[in-house]
Order: C-alpha cells, then sequence, then structure tokens
C-alpha cells in the first residue's frame, strides 16, 4: 500500500468510521495498519483525489513542469503548455525557447485541459505531494493561500527583521537614509514598526556596514535573508506541507528554502519566527485590504 493509499483509506475511515482505532484494522497486514493510522488527514472528503492532480499542477511553479513536460512527445507539448494557466504557459514557452508561431495554440475545452494536466502530472509523478487539504492544520496553514507573487512578498519582508536589529547600531544619518531610500514604503512602514518592538531572536548580523548603498544590492541582500528565515520558520512543519510551499516558488528559491529546513522544529526559536511570520501575514492584509 503506497503512501497515498493509505491517506485515502484514512479519509475514507473519517467519513464512514470516524474515531476507530488500530483494531479495526486488524485484518490488514500489521505494517499497512499502521500506516493508515500513522496518516493525520481530518477531512471526510475522497472525492478531493478526483480533482486535486489538476488543481495541484495549475498552482505549481512552471520550472518544477519542465523536465516532465521535456519527458512527452514534442508534438503533445503545445496542447499541454495551453492546459495549464497563463503565467506558466509563457514562462514554460520561454525556458523551452518555443517559437511564438509554434506556441500558437486553440483554445481548449474544460475536459481537454484536465485531461492534458493528468498526462502532466502522471509524468511528473510527485510522490511526497498530497492535497492541501488533507494537511493536518498548523499556525502558519494560512501560507498555502499564497501564491508565488504574494510567497515572495512575505520572503522579502521578513529579512525586515533584521534590518531593524542592524539599523539599531547605525549612527550615520546619511547612511540611514540610503537605507530607507532603497526600500519601498510599506517595507519603511514595516521597519519602523520593528524598531519600536525589542528582537527577541538573536539571529546572524545582516552585515548592512558592507552595503554598497546601491538599491539593488540591498534588496538583493533582504530577499536572501528573508529565504533563510522561511527555511527556518518552516522547521518542524509537516513535509508535505513544506512541499506545497516551496513548490508554489521556482525550483532556485526552493532549493535554497531547503539549506535551512530541518524536520524538527527548532527549541525556542520556531515558535518565534512562526509568531513574527503570523504577525508580517497580517499586516501585509491590513495594508492591502481597503
Amino acid at each position: 500500500m503506497t503512501s497515498k493509499q493509505s491517506l485515502l483509506f484514512k479519509v475514507l475511515l473519517n467519513r464512514f468510521q470516524p474515531g476507530v482505532n488500530a483494531s479495526f484494522l486488524k485484518s490488514l497486514p500489521p505494517d499497512e495498519s499502521q500506516e493508515i493510522m500513522k496518516q493525520t488527514a481530518t477531512s471526510q472528503d475522497a472525492e478531493i483525489m478526483l480533482t486535486w492532480p489538476y488543481d495541484l499542477i495549475t498552482r505549481v511553479h512552471y520550472s518544477w513542469l519542465v523536465p516532465a513536460l521535456q519527458e512527452m512527445p514534442e508534438d503533445l507539448r503545445p496542447s499541454v503548455i495551453a492546459s495549464l494557466n497563463p503565467s506558466q504557459a509563457v514562462g514554460l514557452r520561454n525556458m523551452l525557447k518555443i517559437p511564438a508561431q509554434t506556441a500558437e495554440q486553440k483554445p481548449l475545452a474544460d475536459p481537454l485541459k484536465k485531461f492534458m494536466c493528468n498526462l502532466l502530472f502522471r509524468r511528473w509523478n510527485p510522490q511526497d505531494a498530497m492535497p492541501g487539504q488533507y494537511l493536518p492544520p498548523t499556525q502558519l496553514s494560512p501560507l498555502l493561500n499564497l501564491d508565488k507573487t504574494q510567497l515572495v512578498e512575505v520572503i522579502n519582508f521578513l529579512a525586515i527583521y533584521d534590518l531593524a536589529e542592524a539599523i539599531r547600531h547605525i549612527v550615520d544619518k546619511k547612511y540611514l537614509r540610503a537605507i530607507y531610500l532603497a526600500i519601498d514604503q510599506k517595507q519603511q512602514h514595516f521597519l519602523r514598526l520593528c524598531l519600536h518592538k525589542k528582537e527577541k531572536l538573536a539571529a546572524p548580523g545582516l552585515s548592512i556596514e558592507k552595503w554598497d548603498q546601491k538599491p539593488e544590492t540591498l534588496n538583493l541582500l533582504l530577499h536572501r535573508r528573508g529565504l533563510l528565515r522561511l527555511g527556518k520558520t518552516l522547521c518542524g512543519q509537516h513535509p508535505s506541507f513544506v512541499w506545497h510551499i516551496v513548490h508554489t516558488l521556482d525550483t532556485g528559491r526552493a532549493a535554497t528554502i531547503s539549506l535551512y529546513y530541518r524536520e524538527n522544529a527548532i527549541p525556542n526559536v520556531s515558535p518565534l519566527l512562526i509568531q513574527q511570520i503570523l504577525s508580517l501575514m497580517n499586516f501585509l492584509t491590513q495594508k492591502t485590504d481597503p
């Protein structure tokens, strides 16, 4: 029994035999019974398994789909690409250098789109993936609702916590002014909020004193630090939850986050990181809502 089969079995149990224990599964081989009981899904909706390949493949960043698409027959690729969402289609055509005339494709009917996406999903065959609805709830579950643009914004803002700590040690007013001018107004606002709160984490310094005062250099520095912070924040989270987060991003950013992620939470650190990211998301929601 595969992990996905045991997951579906658990969902069916939730629906038809809620609250059962291992004794109910005694007719199964012990290893299969243990695998089913190990599943943490609380959902009772088995129909999700029927639609989730299409839902998942149209959500992940297109860079993850390139190897699977390249393995498919060349004459089938335009139809597969046309089945994806517009940003995925444009990204894949650019990455694979598909000429504009070759990329032309008549709109496909929804059933055909789903068929093509399912073909691509089977070719990709992500072993560690499961429907997001079946994941155990966590304080960080709101991250699952973010698209790539929103998640990158979170990453960029996470580093403001480190920037605030670095600024506390700078006395040169011209240098401080250059820092504020290098970030946008929303980041400036969040920076001021961070400066009014005492940092509870002893994170490595941002080395802001080495900054060359070019805005693009500072933003790159902040982005890299944000990736580190997100990787550390995800420590201790369910691996399938982390899978969804990194696959919303491109493969490059995902590789960086994976460098810092560990299956076990960081004692006395993970709870603080989680609270910081929740505070940040609350700030971003307040600032974007009317």
